[in-house]
C-alpha cells in the first residue's frame, strides 16, 4: 500500500516525518561493516564492528562479554579516524553512541588523540 502523504513529500518533510515515526537522528545514517576497536580507560582494547553511522554517532556491535563504559574511546581501524564517545543506549550487543570529538589518526595527535592512535597503529601492525 502506497502512502499519499510521504509519496508527495519534499525530501525534508520526509526527514522530519521519518524522526517522528521514531529516528531522532540529526542526519542520516550510513550502513557499514567496519573494524573498530574499543578502548577503554586503562589503553585496553576489543575488536567491535561499526555497523551503521552517521555524521554525529554510530551503531557498534560489541562481544557480550565486553564492559562498555558509558564514555569510552573508538578507532575506525580502515579510515583512521578516533573517536572519544558517549552511549546513547544499549541492546544486547549493540550499543548507539554519540561522537564528541573526532580525531585524524593521520596527523600528530596529543592527550586521548595519542592514545587512539597507539590503538591504531597497534591494530595495523
Amino acid at each position: 500500500m502506497r502512502n499519499f502523504v510521504l509519496d508527495n513529500a519534499s525530501e525534508q518533510e520526509r526527514r522530519l516525518i521519518s524522526r517522528a515515526g521514531g529516528d531522532r537522528r540529526a542526519s542520516p545514517r550510513e550502513e557499514v561493516k567496519l573494524p573498530a576497536l574499543l578502548v577503554r580507560n586503562d589503553d585496553e582494547t576489543f575488536a567491535c564492528t561499526i555497523v551503521d553511522r552517521s555524521r554525529d554517532g554510530f551503531r557498534l556491535m560489541v562481544a557480550d562479554e565486553v564492559a562498555v563504559p558509558d564514555q569510552f574511546l573508538l578507532v575506525d581501524i580502515l579510515g583512521g579516524i578516533g573517536h572519544e564517545a558517549q552511549i546513547a543506549w544499549r541492546d544486547g550487543g549493540f550499543i548507539g553512541a554519540r561522537s564528541l570529538t573526532r580525531h585524524d589518526l593521520h596527523e600528530p595527535q596529543a592527550g586521548l588523540g595519542a592514545i587512539l592512535k597507539r590503538a591504531w597503529t597497534r591494530a595495523l601492525t
